[in-house]
C-alpha cells in the first residue's frame, strides 16, 4: 500500500464494517498529544491499582481481613488472575471492535470494581472485587501499548511508550507518598482503593471528546472490505452450469504473496501458530519470551508490591520504612525520565543492556551483604537495584515488545508475551510470602539473581533494535 494516506497495516483481519466517513475521510497522524493522553493516564491507571495493596497490606493485617500468608498471596495475585483470564478477550475485541471501545468498556469495568471496594468487608469479597479490576485492566494492558505505538511518529514513538512507564511510576509514588502522610493505625484502605477510578474516569472522559481511533486500524478495515469486495466481483459464491443448470462451487483464486505490510488472510489461529514457526517468526517470539520471563523474574515489582516486609528487615523503625518506600518509588520515577528523553536518539538496546548489568550487580551484592549489614547502605542498594532495573527492562520491555513483531503478528504476538509475563507474575505472587517466611527475603534475590543471569544472555545476545520500526507512520 503506498498511495498517499495509507498506512501500514497492523492487527488481524477479523474487523466489521464500520462507518463509511472513517474510510473515506484522509487521515492525518494524530497529535503528540492525543498518544500522550492516553500514555500518563493509562500509566497512572496501572501503576496505581496494580500496587496500591503494597501499602494496604499491612492495615488488612491489623484488621483480621487477611489471616494466612495464603490469603495474602490469593489476595495480591487476585488482580493477575482477572488479567490472565481475560487477556485474549482484550485482544480479540481490540482487533475487532477496534482499540478506542476497548479502552472505554475496560475502563468502565475499572471503576465499577474500584468503587465497590470500598464496600468490601472480607478477604473473600476484596479478593472477587480486586480479581475483576483484574478483568477490566486485561482489556487494556495489551492494547495501550498497541494503541501508543499506532497513534505516535516513529521519531516521537519511543519517549511517548515510556512516558506510559513514567506515569506508571507516578501511580506508585503517589500511593506511598498518600500512604505514609496518613498517621500509623488511621489509614483509610478504602479510600486508597476507591482513588483507582479516578484515572479511568478521565481516559472514559478522553475517549468521548479528545481520543481518536487508530488510524493504523481503521486502515486495516478499510483494506479487508476492498479484499473482500475484489473476491465478490471476480468470484461468485455460486455459478450455473451451461447445460445442466447445477450450480459449481466458486472457484479459488490463488492467495497473493505474504508480506509483511499487506493485509493477508488468516483466523487468529492460524496467526498463534506462526508464532511459532521458524520460517515465520518463531525466533522472534522465543526471544520475547525470554525477555518477559526476564522483565518478571528481574524483582523490581515483587520488591515494590512487598517493599514495606522488605525493608522491615533492612531499617530498623516504621518511620524509616516509610521513607525508604517513597524513595524508591521516587527513585522509579525520575530514572524513567533518562531513556524516556534519550531513547529515540540512542536505541532499545544500549538501556537494556546497562539495567540489566546493573540490577543483576546490585541484586548479587545485596544478597550478599543483607545477613551480616543492616541500615542505609542495604536502603540504597535497593534503590540502585530498581534504578538500574526501570532504566534496563523496566522502561524498555513494552517498548520494544510493541514494535518488534510485524504488522501480522502484532496483536496475537503482544497478547502471548504478556499473558506469559502475567502467568508468571501471578504464580509469583501467589508463591512470594509463603516462601519469604522460608527462605527469608535473601534467598528470594538470589533466585531473581540467578534468573537475571540465565535469561539476560540470551536475550541480549538475540534482541534486535527497534527504533526503525515502521507501525503506522503515514506514508507521503
Amino acid at each position: 500500500m503506498t498511495d498517499a494516506g495509507k498506512l501500514t497495516l497492523s492487527g488481524l483481519e477479523c474487523c466489521p464494517p464500520v462507518d463509511e466517513n472513517d474510510l473515506s475521510t484522509p487521515r492525518k497522524p494524530p497529535h503528540w498529544t492525543v498518544p500522550a493522553v492516553l500514555a500518563i493516564f493509562g500509566g497512572l491507571n496501572n501503576g496505581y491499582n496494580l500496587v496500591v495493596v503494597a501499602e494496604i497490606l499491612g492495615d488488612l493485617r491489623s484488621e483480621k481481613i487477611l489471616t494466612s500468608p495464603i490469603q495474602e498471596g490469593i489476595f495480591v495475585a487476585s488482580i493477575n488472575v482477572g488479567i490472565v483470564a481475560m487477556l485474549p478477550l482484550g485482544a480479540y475485541l481490540s482487533d475487532t471492535y477496534g482499540r478506542l471501545p476497548t479502552v472505554v468498556i475496560g475502563e468502565s469495568v475499572v471503576v465499577l470494581a474500584a468503587i465497590l471496594q470500598i464496600f468490601c468487608s472480607s478477604a473473600i469479597t476484596l479478593t472477587l472485587t480486586r480479581t475483576v479490576v483484574g478483568f477490566g485492566m486485561a482489556l487494556c494492558v495489551l492494547l495501550k501499548p498497541l494503541y501508543i505505538a499506532e497513534l505516535a511518529h516513529r521519531d516521537h514513538r519511543g519517549k511517548l511508550l515510556i512516558m506510559f512507564s513514567v506515569a506508571f511510576s507516578t501511580g506508585l509514588l503517589i500511593v506511598s507518598v498518600v500512604s505514609a502522610f496518613q498517621q500509623e493505625g488511621a489509614r483509610n484502605w478504602r479510600l486508597l482503593l476507591g482513588v483507582g477510578a479516578i484515572p479511568s474516569l478521565v481516559l472514559i472522559l478522553a475517549a468521548q471528546f479528545y481520543l481518536v481511533e487508530s488510524p493504523v486500524w481503521l486502515d486495516l478495515v478499510r483494506a479487508r472490505r476492498n479484499e473482500q469486495e475484489h473476491e465478490e466481483e471476480d468470484d461468485p459464491d455460486v455459478a450455473t452450469g451451461l447445460t445442466t443448470g447445477e450450480t459449481v462451487p466458486r472457484r479459488q483464486r490463488p492467495s497473493p504473496p505474504r508480506t509483511d505490510s499487506a493485509p493477508t488472510s488468516g483466523s487468529c489461529c492460524t496467526v498463534l501458530l506462526e508464532l511459532f514457526d521458524s520460517n515465520h517468526v518463531g525466533g522472534t517470539t522465543l526471544t520475547m519470551f525470554l525477555l518477559g520471563m526476564m522483565y518478571e523474574l528481574d524483582g523490581m515489582w515483587m520488591l515494590v508490591q512487598y517493599r514495606n516486609d522488605v525493608l522491615d528487615d533492612v531499617v530498623s523503625s516504621k518511620t524509616e520504612v516509610h521513607k525508604w518506600a517513597i524513595a524508591l518509588c521516587a527513585t522509579i520515577f525520575v530514572v524513567s525520565f533518562v531513556p524516556m528523553l534519550l531513547v529515540d536518539r540512542i536505541g532499545r538496546r544500549p538501556f537494556l543492556i546497562v539495567g540489566v548489568i546493573g540490577s543483576t550487580l546490585s541484586k548479587l551484592m545485596f544478597a550478599i551483604f543483607s545477613s551480616s549489614t543492616k541500615g542505609w547502605p542495604m536502603a540504597f542498594l535497593l534503590l540502585v537495584w530498581v534504578g538500574f532495573s526501570q532504566m534496563g527492562i523496566g522502561c524498555m520491555a513494552n517498548v520494544i515488545i510493541s514494535e518488534v513483531f510485524g504488522p501480522r503478528h502484532r496483536s496475537v504476538g503482544m497478547c502471548f508475551i504478556y499473558w506469559t509475563m502475567l502467568s508468571t507474575g501471578m504464580l509469583m505472587s501467589l508463591a512470594y510470602r509463603p516462601l519469604q517466611l522460608m527462605i527469608g527475603n535473601q534467598g528470594w534475590v538470589y533466585i531473581f539473581t540467578f534468573a537475571s543471569v540465565l535469561l539476560s544472555v540470551p536475550v541480549i545476545l538475540r534482541l534486535p533494535e527497534t527504533a526503525k520500526t515502521e507501525i503506522g507512520r503515514v506514508t507521503t
